[in-house]
């Protein structure tokens, strides 16, 4: 099994290097890096989906695709390669148990467990409250679309669950 965390991790130094070598990175672009680790949260707190796997193997191909083809165009083939060569061994790293109190959130007690979720089609701010009051978490507004869910680990992994039933359905929709 591939270590999706450790890939997304790459990615993301791979971007932070290509931004501080003066590469413009789109804000498009920012969006998938985002969007890829919310997903791989997902994934992590409900890895029965299979559709979830597939989903984060596209996201992070396209990702590797662009960063990889931008830091060859602007930096060349030998720092391609070389960051290439960093997320293979990213991919086959052993998979950790994941990580709750990874980093610092401003509003968010140290010990409650976390997640940021992007507010979208999938699930109104209305309907998201109302399942965070009911489970007894707190939310903390971020940029405009974001929100942080905070508070007893069980409860915020089964609103994540509940957001991933919702995502598999409005697919399956589509």
């Amino acid at each position: 099994m591939e270590n999706y965390l450790e890939a997304w991790r790459t990615l993301e130094e791979l971007t932070i290097s290509l931004k501080k070598n003066g590469i413009q990175i789109s804000d498009t672009l920012m969006e998938k890096l985002r969007s890829t680790r919310a997903t791989i949260n997902i994934y992590e707190a409900d890895p029965t989906y299979g559709d979830t796997i597939a989903l984060i193997e596209s996201y992070l191909g396209d990702l590797e695709a662009t960063l990889v083809s931008l830091a060859e165009e602007e930096l060349g083939k030998n720092f391609a390669d070389e960051w290439l060569k960093k997320i293979s061994e990213a991919r086959s790293k052993e998979v950790q148990e994941p990580e709750a109190l990874g980093r610092f959130v401003p509003g968010v007690p140290r010990s409650d467990y976390w997640i940021r979720i992007k507010i979208d089609e999938t699930i109104s701010r209305e309907e998201l409250q109302d399942m965070v009051t009911k489970q007894g978490l707190s939310t903390s507004e971020q940029e405009a679309d974001y929100v942080v869910i905070h508070g007893e680990e069980s409860k915020v992994k089964e609103i994540v669950k509940v957001m991933a039933k919702r995502m598999r359905e409005k697919r399956g929709k589509t």
